[in-house]
């Protein structure tokens, strides 16, 4: 299913089908092709394969993990109590022919480079020019084609956090750490999150649940080009500095309508909650995340 390989501190899995029964492989028409990807595939017959690629490195409280996605795929990143992380990672790909696909796959890896403090993972594939250099005679047609990588980390509970996402969901439970998630189209859904935050959606709409009163460990900071939602328990108090172009609805307790801009304290004050919305922000204080049955 894997290949891996040493080089210094870089331990390369790679998605080179070596063993083409470890894939499932089967015959698709691909349009809006469900894999992401280049639209320029319409129309194509394309043989499509997946697999799973697993590796568990170890790791120390407070560990930075790091993970760059390749173009497309989602991310989910869950908590637990343990002492390592865990990478999955579904491999899916289409290309025109079985010979296709394994040149596709030869140029497709993830990267884990583990240090004492900090774990990064990258994907390379045929977006990456610098990386594609290594494939001189790698055909331009199949540069196009269709493929993704879907990750699932589980990490220690005390973990840092930054993910770099193309185009795809991203979904991060129960971390509590320095947190950081980039997305270039996707939406960003976060739960029972802690410490210093940064979200940023450019192409999607951020989503925050918390059943803590105040945000704990630190300001957070999200911005969408769609809405932005928070949805916290009653009694919620923050230091707000809040900006949307459609409109901020402050939702349970205290049930306002304050416009396009507001800043001030929610409930008693506390740690900053900087949102800024494309879209509206909404703040459900002990209710759910749906602003639409409270429109004025």
């Amino acid at each position: 299913m894997q290949r891996t390989a040493r080089f210094g501190a870089v331990t390369l899995i790679a998605v080179a089908i070596a063993f083409p029964g470890a894939w499932g492989a089967q015959a698709s028409r691909r349009g809006d092709s469900q894999s992401g990807g280049p639209s320029t595939t319409s129309g194509l017959q394309l043989v499509t394969r997946s697999a799973v690629i697993q590796r568990e490195v170890p790791c120390t409280r407070g560990t930075l993990v790091k993970l760059s996605c390749g173009p497309w795929g989602n991310v989910r990143v869950v908590a637990r109590r343990t002492s390592s992380v865990t990478i999955d990672g579904r491999v899916e790909l289409s290309a025109p022919s079985e010979a296709d696909l394994t040149t596709l796959a030869s140029a497709i890896s993830i990267l884990a480079d583990p240090t004492p403090t900090s774990i990064e993972i990258l994907t390379k594939g045929p977006h990456d020019k610098k990386w594609m250099k290594g494939f001189k005679k790698f055909p331009d047609r199949l540069k196009v084609m269709p493929w993704r990588v879907d990750y699932t980390l589980v990490v220690p509970e005390y973990t840092s956090l930054t993910l770099e996402v193309g185009d795809g969901e991203s979904v991060v439970e129960g971390v509590q750490g320095i947190i950081s998630v980039v997305s270039i189209r996707g939406d960003i859904r976060v739960r029972e999150i802690s410490g210093a935050t940064r979200l940023t959606a450019y192409g999607g709409k951020v989503e925050i649940t918390t059943s803590q009163r105040t945000w704990r460990g630190g300001n957070v900071s999200a911005s969408a080009s769609g809405d932005v939602t928070v949805v916290t328990p009653r009694g919620f108090s923050a230091d707000a500095r809040l900006t949307a172009q459609a409109g901020i609805f402050l939702r349970g307790e205290r049930d306002e309508t304050p416009g396009n801009s507001f800043q001030g304290f929610i409930g008693n004050g506390g740690p900053g909650v900087e949102l800024t919305a494309g879209g509206r922000i909404t703040i459900a204080m002990g209710q759910g995340a749906d602003p639409a049955t409270k429109r004025p």
